[in-house]
């Protein structure tokens, strides 16, 4: 640092709209733009976005594109049972990442039922069927779960493909895990409990031995 602000006068996105965890992303034309989480507590369904900004970074270069919806992932319910409540679907933490193959991928979190009837925070990954950022974007399996979330990927000085991710939720630590890169996925190929914080804890609702 130290950071300035480029627009100080409004939000680069929509100001009406509820959004957070905006990351950059570089398509191949060489063109920039924020992809963000417009959360479920304006939508319900909370969905992913994208907006194109312009060179300089300082303002949105037209409207956002709509990526997908957090129902999307064929997971998300598997544990859900009827009840009176409405149903929310939350977005967070996207980041873009291109594989070896050229495939692209999207982290981001969400939340699913665990074994003990509790939301539980959860690592996943979406895929580009068109290798664009307008997708159109299909579910994989979530990466890790276990009240985890919020991921980024990084590489070490010697080019180790890394996660650093937050677990648990409530009272979180940095969590590291040695990464694969699969051409058309990633795959969790280690933790690092040398590199991570303190141990996993109960997660929430969850009765410790």
């Amino acid at each position: 640092g130290p950071f300035t602000l480029l627009k100080k006068d409004a939000p680069v996105a929509p100001p009406d709209y509820m959004t957070l965890d905006g990351t950059f992303y570089l398509d191949p034309a060489g063109k920039p733009w924020m992809v963000y989480a417009h959360e479920h507590r304006q939508k319900h369904d909370g969905t992913i976005e994208a907006l194109p900004l312009t060179d300089d970074l300082t303002r949105a270069a037209g409207d956002p594109i709509y990526l997908f919806k957090g129902s999307d992932a064929p997971w998300i319910n598997e544990q859900a049972v009827p009840n009176a409540k409405a149903t929310v679907y939350v977005t967070d933490g996207p980041e873009l990442f291109r594989t070896k193959t050229g495939q692209l991928l999207m982290l981001w979190s969400s939340y699913e039922k665990n074994s003990f009837g509790f939301d539980s925070y959860v690592e996943t990954i979406a895929r580009s069927k068109t290798g664009e950022l307008k997708g159109p974007w299909e579910q994989l399996p979530p990466l890790v779960r276990n009240d985890s979330g919020h991921g980024m990927l990084f590489r070490t000085f010697a080019g180790q493909l890394m996660l650093v991710l937050h677990q648990p939720f409530t009272g979180a630590h940095g969590k590291i895990y040695e990464m694969e890169d699969l051409g058309d996925s990633l795959r969790v190929a280690k933790f690092r409990d040398d590199l991570s914080g303190p141990p996993l804890g109960p997660q929430r609702g969850q009765v410790p031995d």
